[in-house]
């Protein structure tokens, strides 16, 4: 539980949150210095099924942005 209880701002600087242009700008400031692999996660416990699909949604938003 100690794990959990840390500082919450130093947790979501871990995390890209956004609309698809600040999403794909993140993700090509990772692909600069040289990462490859992004793994997305967009489901967090029991997230509604429609709520899902717009964030499924919003990835393919994203894909388009940085042009892949």
């Amino acid at each position: 539980m100690a794990r959990l209880e840390g500082d919450i701002e130093t947790k979501l600087k871990n995390l890209i949150i956004g609309d698809a242009a600040h999403v794909g700008t993140e993700l090509r400031r990772f692909e600069a210095l040289g990462f490859d692999l992004i793994v997305c996660r967009s489901q967090f416990g029991n997230l509604p099924r429609d709520l899902f699909h717009r964030a499924v949604e919003g990835l393919g938003k994203v894909r388009s942005a940085v042009g892949r």
